[in-house]
């Protein structure tokens, strides 16, 4: 079984100003609560979201994956991939889903909007009626090594050439420089004549490039958040947030996460394997954790 943790602060300055801007109703979009019924042992329990930044902790096959992917297909996103429940809860040869409700509170405005999707036989109802907020749901893809990617392999040819990159900025060369602890002269995401449709991440130090195919997974991952295009009053989803990231790099990544939370007014649920993670990032609950009892 999971727990689920309240409202997190971190003894920062960055956490603590997003905590005031929180508490002062800054953010005015942004999901209250999310209830699972009749799918993968969930009976009705409600989870309640009192803070911007939010950690599901539990063991493998507690249940917060579903707890992310439900909240994943509460909206609808209009602006890239689109997210519905049969994606992520889908019939098999061995699964028969059934009698599955995925209620919300979504916090618009002054105005609180309860949403559904659900499933009584055979077919998801309620995707038309879903409220439209930007979506982005990161799973653990993203963690692969860039050459076990599929299609990455043919990339590294010496024949190929780079045909395109988007640059980092400045603001980005230096948050990537402070989260991962390397200074960084540049750093971009490049593709190839042979696939523009898949980028590598490319850094310059001291006058050397090195590209995905030499980078440590943290080093991309770290990169490839960075390049994300977050709209204001975003849901940001990230399986695993803590994986691959160096204790320091997690620290780094929370506050830098908070500061931008606080700008762009968006909502950051992830899901961690260890309380560990959350240690050593010095955070503290502001109510004691709430264990979600799970029938398995």
């Amino acid at each position: 079984m999971p727990f689920f943790m309240g409202v997190i602060m971190q003894f920062s300055t960055d956490m603590r100003r997003l905590a005031q801007s929180w508490e002062r109703g800054d953010f005015p979009k942004h999901l209250e609560w999310i209830e699972i019924n009749g799918v993968r042992g969930w009976t009705g329990q409600r989870i309640d979201f009192k803070f911007p930044i939010v950690a599901i902790v539990g063991e493998n096959g507690a249940g917060k994956s579903t707890i992310i992917q439900a909240s994943a297909v509460i909206y609808n996103n209009p602006n890239g991939e689109r997210f519905f429940a049969s994606d992520f809860f889908p019939d098999t040869p061995w699964d028969s889903i059934r009698n599955v409700t995925i209620r919300a509170l979504i916090k618009e405005g002054q105005s609180t909007i309860e949403s559904s999707v659900r499933k009584p036989s055979t077919r998801w109802r309620g995707n038309e009626e879903r409220r439209n907020r930007p979506t982005q749901y990161l799973d653990l893809k993203r963690i692969q090594p860039i050459y076990s990617r599929t299609g990455y392999g043919r990339l590294a040819k010496p024949s190929h050439q780079e045909s395109g990159s988007i640059d980092f900025d400045e603001n980005q060369i230096e948050r990537y420089a402070r989260i991962v602890g390397r200074q960084y002269t540049s750093a971009k995401q490049a593709t190839t004549d042979f696939d523009p449709s898949r980028s590598v991440p490319v850094v310059e130090i001291d006058g050397q490039h090195y590209s995905g195919f030499h980078q440590g997974a943290g080093e991309i991952t770290i990169a490839e958040l960075l390049t994300l295009d977050i709209l204001p009053y975003s849901l940001i989803l990230i399986d695993e947030i803590e994986t691959s990231l160096h204790p320091r790099a997690q620290r780094r990544l929370m506050r830098d996460l908070a500061k931008i939370s606080k700008e762009k007014k968006f909502n950051l649920l992830s899901l961690l394997i260890l309380h560990m993670f959350l240690k050593s990032c010095h955070l503290k609950l502001e109510y004691m954790l709430q264990r979600i009892m799970m029938v398995k």
